[in-house]
């Protein structure tokens, strides 16, 4: 590993001194999805869960530390949400899922896999059953947090 130039290294101890600032200030910083809209076999009778459905899903993440790359500018030192919708549509579009609720779970549990165990996971899904002057939709919560959407 080739040695820091005097500017280089200047520049590296003045992202720490930040990053360690920015965690004893207790700066919160997270991220949040909106509207990840996946097709998904969902209801409790088979004959629902024969056609996929569509569920909006939100999912909030609050992280105890700022990632590195409020600092530095660098993909490489923040999450990837790309990564987690990959993986999200990886492991839930071929399964089959009778209720919302055991969705949500399994979307935490997913989620809890990509991140450290301080970071704090909340999760709203969406869907728009058949039900008449039911226009808005049912959501369901799930997470670590009592958030209000």
């Amino acid at each position: 590993m080739a040695a820091c130039s005097q500017p280089e290294a200047r520049d590296i101890m003045a992202h720490i001194y930040f990053a360690k600032k920015l965690k004893v200030m207790g700066i919160y910083s997270g991220i949040t999805l909106k509207g990840l809209d996946l097709s998904l076999f969902l209801g409790w009778p088979e004959q629902e869960r024969a056609q996929t459905q569509k569920v909006l899903i939100d999912i909030h993440l609050n992280f105890t530390t700022p990632p590195e790359a409020c600092v530095t500018d660098n993909l490489d030192e923040t999450y990837c949400y790309d990564k987690l919708v990959r993986l999200l549509k990886e492991k839930l579009l071929t399964r089959h899922f009778h209720l919302i609720e055991h969705l949500g779970y399994e979307i935490y549990q997913i989620i809890h896999t990509l991140f450290s165990a301080d970071t704090r996971i909340n999760i709203r899904i969406t869907k728009h059953p058949k039900i008449e002057n039911l226009n808005g939709g049912v959501s369901f919560f799930y997470g670590d947090d009592n958030i209000s959407w």
